[in-house]
């Protein structure tokens, strides 16, 4: 077995491959067959599963979206199919715009399933356990302009003029947590269903950066002068590097595992309506039918409540000034390090002081906390039609936050095979069909296949793999007729 510092260097490794790839797919997280996944949507459907064990051996989940930038889908095929090789050029630019002035949004992150495990105790209880490693990144309501000066440069003069934004958030953060839920029945009586489940999650925080920005107001003369009329904003960050070495330093990195430590929780409620009044039992290890039959259900959770303090390597700086000042554009593109640049920004808005901006050694960081309702109604025997909606909620000052979305699936599921087709509308805008798929132990999906087979634009990436085993209750049936029967039949 590997040592504890070992295991955390490889669960933070693949922590970290969502450099460039990078809000969580929930493809499939609804189907009766889905167990210990339910726990990343809501922990309260693991006693309404089919399965009474699943047992996870490994699962990925990578998305990303911004409302920025993008590529033709037929190039990105391109790409893939030359191993990169293509470089797409849209009059002398890698990219595409969308041409509107709106503010603009990004969301990004990174799960990876270490195990996580469900087992289902009495037909009325189920306990569950998981061990993530997760990175996420978003950025909302940044300034149009912001973005196109960094792409055509400040040298263009159609940004030399007044700008003014406000509540920009910009924030990143990876951790790893141990999560444990349980479930339960509350209610059970005719056709009515209620069950109720939560999680409670031990974070361990590996870095985390985070900008907020309450108030700008500027103006840009020419590339080399702009004044800040008006600024209010904080810069908080507790990351792996020495902020004292040179940005180039082969030595620059810092070989500690976790900066901070912190805690979260997940509630869940969800109502069934069955087909019939029959009541799904366990005795002495054997239940009296295979699953719970209904015409719709529908479930309310909060998830992610929580935060992770960060007291090692952490920096908290906060820069205001209510007079015109000059930003010192050329100091600021010779960064010698962390601690310089922070130095500059300082002594910029704080005449001449350099340390003055730095208010403490700790930082507190919100979890992606999200609102999320489901709703799930079975069509005819083994086809149904799933709704939810997915919105973030800030706790804290400093968070990260998760992508806003809609989205409908109909879905074919059994104890082999689930396939599904979501549509989703992320940020209630952009529009995504996806497919998922599962045979078996193996599950793979995407809120992208448009986008893959070359249809719209490519703004971001999405897909989800995993392999696990599950056990489904009709293979814990009672030998006596009722039972047999109840698992041979439909509703």
């Amino acid at each position: 077995m590997l040592k504890g510092s070992k295991f955390l260097a490889l669960l933070f490794l693949f922590l970290f491959l969502h450099e460039t790839i990078n809000s969580q797919s929930f493809v499939g997280t609804q189907s009766n067959f889905s167990g210990y996944r339910s726990l990343s949507m809501n922990p309260s459907l693991m006693t309404i599963s089919n399965l009474y064990f699943d047992f996870s051996l490994v699962g990925v989940n990578v998305i990303a979206y911004d409302d920025y930038v993008y590529l033709k889908s037929s190039d990105l095929l391109k790409i893939a199919f030359s191993k990169g090789e293509y470089k797409p050029h849209y009059e002398n630019k890698d990219c595409l715009t969308y041409p509107n002035h709106y503010s603009k949004s990004l969301y990004e992150s990174f799960d990876f399933n270490v195990f996580g495990v469900m087992y289902d105790l009495d037909g009325h209880q189920s306990v569950g356990m998981s061990l993530n490693g997760r990175a996420y990144t978003s950025a909302k309501d940044i300034t149009y302009e912001i973005l196109e000066m960094i792409e055509y440069g400040k040298e263009d003069p159609r940004y030399h003029e007044h700008f003014a934004s406000s509540n920009i958030s910009v924030a990143t953060m990876e951790w790893a947590e141990i999560a444990l839920a349980y479930s339960n029945t509350i209610y059970e009586r005719f056709e009515n269903k209620f069950d109720v489940g939560a999680s409670l999650k031990y974070l361990m925080g590996y870095s985390a950066t985070v900008a907020n920005v309450n108030q700008l107001d500027y103006n840009v003369y020419n590339a080399d002068s702009i004044v800040v009329n008006s600024f209010d904003a904080n810069l908080v960050y507790s990351l792996p590097i020495s902020y004292e070495e040179p940005l180039t330093s082969n030595s620059i990195f810092d070989n500690s595992l976790i900066r901070g430590y912190g805690v979260a929780c997940d509630f869940g409620l969800t109502y069934t309506f069955k087909s019939n009044t029959k009541i799904l039992k366990k005795v002495r290890g054997v239940y009296n039918k295979s699953k719970v039959d209904y015409i719709w259900r529908a479930g309310v959770s909060l998830m992610d409540v929580g935060f992770i303090n960060f007291k090692n390597n952490a920096v908290d700086n906060y820069y205001h000034t209510s007079t015109p000042v000059i930003f010192d554009v050329d100091a600021m593109s010779h960064l010698e390090s962390i601690s310089h640049m922070a130095g500059v920004l300082s002594a910029t808005y704080y005449n001449g002081d350099s340390l003055k901006s730095r208010v403490d050694d700790r930082i507190r960081v919100g979890m992606p906390t999200t609102l999320r309702l489901q709703f799930d109604y079975n069509i005819y025997k083994n086809y149904y039609l799933n709704a939810t909606v997915i919105q973030p909620v800030r706790l804290f000052e400093y968070s990260v936050l998760a992508a806003p979305r809609l989205m409908m699936e109909p879905r074919y599921e059994s104890e082999y095979f689930d396939f599904g087709l979501p549509i989703s509308l992320y940020n209630y805008e952009y529009l995504r069909l996806g497919a998922s798929l599962r045979m078996a132990f193996i599950t793979i999906g995407t809120e992208k296949l448009a986008t893959y087979l070359g249809i719209g634009d490519a703004n971001g990436m999405d897909f989800y793999v995993s392999v696990k085993i599950g056990l489904s209750k009709s293979r814990k049936m009672g030998c006596n007729r009722d039972a047999c029967w109840s698992a041979a039949s439909f509703r």
